[in-house]
This record gives C-alpha cells, sequence and structure tokens, in this order.
C-alpha cells in the first residue's frame, strides 16, 4: 500500500502509515469474501463424494469377487471347449435335428475352440469392461468412461445373444417334434423375459453411474429389479448347475448375486451422499466469527487505531 501523503510504501494490511501515520485507504473488498458477522454455510464437495462413492464400489472386494467368479467361469468354459466339449455338444444337437454331426479329426481342439468363443462373444466383451472398470478405477481414482460403455455394449450384445438362441431353440425343436415347438414358443418367452428385463435393467444403472460420474451428482436411483433378478437367477441358475455338476454355471450364478450385492451397496452409498447433501442446507445459517489480525490487535493496544 503506497501512502498518498509521503509515498513509502506500507504492508497491504497495514491502517496507517508506518512513516508518516497518515491513515491510509481501504483495500476494496475482495469478491467471495464475507464480513464477520455474516450469516454462511459450510460448502460440501457434492462432486469429490460422489466420485469417492463410485471410486468406493468399483474397488470393493465385493465387486471384484464378482468378478473374478465370472472370469473364472469362462476359463473353464475355454478349457472345456479345447478338450472338445463344445464340438460334441453341436455334434449332439445336430444329431437330435437329424442332420450329419461334424467330423473333428486333428483339427476338432481348435474348431471346439473357435465355437466356443463364439459362443462367449457377450461374456468377454462384458468381461472386458469390468476388468477396465476396476483397473481404471484404481488406478485413476475414477472408473474410467470407456469401461462403463465396453459394459452396456456388453449388455446389449447378450441381449440379441439371448434373443437368437431362444429362436434357434424353437427351430431346432420344431425340426424333431413341432408339438413340443409349440410348447417352448409359449414357455421361452416367460424364461428368457426374465433373463432379458436383467440385462436391460443392468443396462440402465449403468447409464446412471456414467450420469453421475460426469455431473458429480448422487443418483441412487438405480434400479431395485436388477438386484433381485440377480438374486433369483444366480440362485436358479446354482441350483441348476448343481445337478449337472456344471461348474461355470455355479461361478456364473454366484457371480449374478455378488453383483446383485454389489448393486445394493452402490444404491446404500448414494443415499448416504444424498442424505448428507439433504442434512447439509437443512443446518441454518452461522454467522462468521469474528477475529482481529494480530497486526491490528498490536496497533490498536499501542494506540495507533481504535475498534
Amino acid at each position: 500500500m503506497i501512502c498518498p501523503k509521503c509515498g513509502y510504501e506500507s504492508w497491504s494490511r497495514d491502517v496507517v502509515c508506518t512513516s508518516c501515520g497518515c491513515v491510509l485507504p481501504a483495500e476494496p473488498k475482495r469478491p467471495g469474501v464475507q464480513k464477520a458477522g455474516e450469516a454462511c454455510r459450510p460448502r460440501l464437495d457434492t462432486p469429490v463424494l460422489t466420485r469417492s462413492a463410485i471410486k468406493d464400489s468399483a474397488t470393493s472386494g465385493v465387486f471384484v469377487g464378482g468378478i473374478l467368479c465370472l472370469t473364472l467361469a469362462f476359463l473353464i468354459r475355454v478349457f472345456l471347449a479345447i478338450r472338445g466339449d463344445t464340438f460334441e455338444t453341436l455334434n449332439e444337437l445336430l444329431i437330435m435335428v437329424n442332420m450329419t454331426p461334424l467330423e473333428g479329426g486333428a483339427w476338432m481342439p481348435l474348431q471346439s475352440l473357435l465355437l466356443s468363443l463364439l459362443e462367449q462373444v457377450p461374456a468377454i466383451v462384458l468381461l472386458t469392461g469390468l476388468w477396465t472398470v476396476f483397473i481404471g478405477t484404481a488406478a485413476k481414482g475414477v472408473p474410467p468412461k470407456a469401461g462403463l460403455t465396453v459394459v452396456r455394449v456388453g449388455l446389449v450384445i447378450d441381449i440379441i445373444y439371448l434373443i437368437m438362441t431362444g429362436i434357434l431353440s424353437v427351430v431346432a425343436v420344431y425340426m424333431v417334434s413341432p408339438d413340443w415347438a409349440v410348447v417352448m414358443a409359449l414357455l421361452l418367452p416367460g424364461m428368457y423375459s426374465l433373463v432379458v428385463i436383467l440385462r436391460v435393467k443392468g443396462f440402465q444403472s449403468v447409464a446412471t453411474v456414467r450420469e453421475s460420474l460426469e455431473n458429480g451428482s448422487p443418483d441412487s436411483e438405480i434400479s431395485v429389479a436388477m438386484s433381485v433378478f440377480c438374486f433369483i437367477l444366480g440362485g436358479l441358475g446354482i441350483l441348476g448347475s448343481l445337478t449337472k455338476l456344471d461348474i461355470p454355471g455355479i461361478l456364473t450364478g454366484i457371480s449374478m448375486i455378488i453383483f446383485g450385492s454389489s448393486s445394493v451397496g452402490y444404491r446404500s452409498s448414494m443415499a448416504y451422499v444424498e442424505g448428507e447433501i439433504e442434512r447439509e442446507l437443512s443446518r441454518p445459517l452461522q454467522p462468521v466469527a469474528q477475529q482481529i489480525p494480530t497486526w491490528k490487535r498490536v496497533q490498536m493496544e499501542q494506540g495507533l487505531i481504535y475498534e
């Protein structure tokens, strides 16, 4: 602060010139600075809380456990395909519809593997997205949007695959027994509807997570039906696989139950953040405590200025 009388440069916080004692002009008030006694409310950093809750969910042990179970189920299916199980299953289907089975020969393991990978395309895309979300979150602190997009693409591919599988199943049964095909055509929509709805709800939930990630606003309105369907279909899948000792099917059922639990935990985290925001906004405004700076108190004690 330059003294208008003697030109001496004093500290910017001085009230009077330390050279001649002239009263210095007051500094212009900076925008956003509150005076003592004005009402204020501590600012809650909503985006930080929201993204922190998303990070905790994406790196939780429950979420990782679901990914590991789904990955292990995929690897076991690939191993069985190399052994030739997929090729044998296809030949059984061809024989059932009165068609000539395929000759495997020396290329049978490779052919079986390629058929299995074609069947597992939805799982491959979904696992790629899930691992991208986990690894990206662990490395950067926030889930990568690309990983969430890949998860959504995997769910869409899975829906298309389920619809095509249902149609081909009805056609195959029709070639063997037209009467049973009619029965299947009546039953399959009810059976597949739950599975398709689960994928659709999962797609919508991932979209909600991405929106919260982008705008920093918590949203606990992810589908409750998705969690319920995960528990129901996962439990039914485990029971059905136990009768056949289908280890990949059991692991897939376990992963669905785990992902259902993870969605419940995510919804609870978002609800907690929303509650914190509501509580902060409902608190009464508190006045800023009046504090006298040390330099001003010293000058007041020396009688240079008066309050």
